[in-house]
């Protein structure tokens, strides 16, 4: 496979089996979570939860507007009602997601929020704005990989090719993404990303996300990851290519452990509390 950079569906990159960041936190955490995430990649889009379903439409009002115009719509009737059965089979004829108010405006809400931001105001003044963009390639010479960009841009202050992401959070303190970091693999999703970018031609040289909280004010925080966290993630992504590899070699996918019983303990913070 040659590194290819492309805008294609978000539905064909999810349906496409290659190592992701997300897969790849499956696979570090349990092989054979990574094996059924794998099996799930059949190119058929799958139903999205209310979280998810937001985050679709908070990232496409963002990045995308006309696009989400297009793609989506606030529903307008309760759909167990006649006239809500009738606007659902509408929309569906059209191809059009219908959205109810709660996460509409919630999403409306985060959009405005984001847009006003600094970064995202720079950004998308940028002649070089891209969004949406996947990203294919080979690692080893034979682990299909992808990655799928929300945004490009060249920015005045941010050396070289900046690549932003977005994420909606609970809290968007600084104390608490260091904590979403950890808890989330970002700072892997960050080293992942540029390197797929690097790999596919293009050299990307920052990377920030930037967090939108889900309630009001819908505060905002744009944030970039230190040095010692992406070479840390490095070492992840070495794992995780290795034990790919194993794995295929072998055969077997092992689940948390391969021990018979396996004994547990309290987390070590329970001990020093009680000394």
């Amino acid at each position: 496979m040659n590194p290819t950079l492309t805008h294609d569906a978000a539905v064909k990159y999810h349906g496409t089996k290659a190592l992701s960041n997300s897969s790849m936190g499956q696979l570090l955490k349990c092989p054979a979570l990574f094996q059924q995430a794998l099996a799930e990649m059949d190119g058929t889009e799958h139903e999205q939860t209310p979280a998810m379903l937001m985050g679709s439409v908070f990232h496409g009002m963002v990045l995308e507007p006309d696009k989400a115009q297009a793609e989506y719509a606030l529903r307008g009737n309760p759909g167990n009602t006649k006239a809500g059965k009738e606007e659902a089979a509408r929309a569906k004829e059209q191809g059009i997601t219908l959205i109810s108010p709660d996460v509409w405006n919630t999403a409306a809400a985060m959009a405005v929020s984001a847009c006003a931001h600094p970064l995202i105001v720079a950004a998308r003044r940028s002649p070089k704005w891209e969004t949406e963009t996947s990203a294919y390639w080979e690692e080893r010479g034979h682990i299909p990989c992808k990655a799928r960009i929300d945004a490009m841009a060249t920015i005045e202050g941010v050396p070289g090719l900046c690549v932003i992401d977005l994420k909606s959070t609970t809290d968007a303190s600084p104390e608490a993404i260091s904590k979403h970091i950890i808890d989330y693999g970002y700072h892997r999703q960050a080293a992942w990303y540029m390197h797929a970018l690097n790999t596919c031609g293009r050299a990307a040289s920052s990377f920030i996300f930037l967090f939108v909280e889900k309630t009001p004010p819908y505060l905002c925080t744009a944030v970039s990851i230190a040095d010692g966290a992406i070479q840390m993630a490095y070492d992840d992504i070495r794992n995780a290519l290795d034990t790919y590899e194993q794995c295929e070699a072998s055969g077997v996918w092992p689940g948390y452990t391969t021990n018979i019983i396996t004994e547990v303990d309290l987390p070590e913070w329970i001990y020093r509390r009680a000394s």
